[in-house]
């Protein structure tokens, strides 16, 4: 059986969507941890409003797990596969892959582009995308790939793709 994540100390949550991101025994760490998450839309909620909602804690399928940073100076940090890299980790690869102030180039066609339908690449030819357009990007090839749809797999292959291209690995 697995170890339940939630901890009976934990009275707010950051919320991704309806997935748990973190616990929090104080709301300003919430706060502070929602911050931190950069562009991505978060909501910190409270234990009774989960609850309210539908969204049991203590089930660790409500859960947005496995990111783990090495601890050691690693070029190429390992997630388990489909789950995002912390945001100021995502832009300081970026900026170092990339550049800063630069744009991310994409050219998707065929498949590629197939996957990338509903979200901010979907669109022919050549396309440039600041950090914070290529995070949201990226967070939305998740969302299809966990919706399970008939371009599931493509899309959590393209967002792999592309966070193998800023240096980090799924496994």
């Amino acid at each position: 059986m697995k170890r339940k994540i939630d901890n009976r100390d934990y009275k707010y949550y950051v919320l991704v969507g309806t997935g748990i991101a973190s616990g929090w025994e104080f709301k300003s760490d919430a706060v502070d941890a929602s911050k931190d998450m950069g562009p991505v839309q978060t909501k910190v909620s409270a234990r009774a409003t989960l609850k309210r909602l539908g969204i049991d804690p203590s089930d660790n399928a409500n859960w947005l797990t496995g990111a783990t940073w090495p601890t050691t100076a690693s070029k190429n940090p390992s997630m388990t596969y489909g789950v995002m890299p912390a945001y100021s980790k995502f832009v300081e690869e970026y900026e170092e892959e990339v550049g800063r102030g630069k744009k991310y180039p994409m050219n998707l066609k065929g498949e590629g582009l197939d996957a990338a339908e509903g979200t901010r690449f979907d669109q022919t030819g050549r396309q440039t995308h600041d950090v914070d357009s290529l995070y949201i990007g990226v967070v939305e090839l998740l969302e299809k790939w966990e919706d399970g749809g008939s371009m599931a797999d493509e899309a959590g292959s393209l967002a792999s793709g592309i966070l193998g291209t800023l240096g980090f690995e799924w496994i």
